[in-house]
């Protein structure tokens, strides 16, 4: 069974609870907490997608909407580079 979880603190609470593995990226659940452990993958081709939480109002913001531009711009450069 595969189950996405889109929090690096609620995949280790899942992991630490047994009976699964998480994939998080490197650094983001600082160290392993007690009865987890941290191994780094090597040879896979892993992505990540990058959510953008708003109230549905706000969407119409020039704010909100220069923001989202600006995230999909680096993520595009990101991309670019090979990163």
């Amino acid at each position: 069974m595969t189950h996405r979880i889109n929090d690096y603190g609620s995949v280790a609470s899942v992991v630490a609870a047994g009976g699964a593995i998480g994939l998080v990226p490197r650094y983001t659940v600082g160290r392993a907490a007690e009865g987890l452990a941290l191994r780094p993958l090597a040879g896979i081709s892993a992505t990540r997608r990058i959510d953008v939480l708003t109230r549905p109002e706000n969407l119409h913001r020039r704010s909100v909407q220069l923001v989202v531009m600006a995230l999909r711009s680096a993520m595009a450069g990101l991309i670019a580079q090979g990163a």
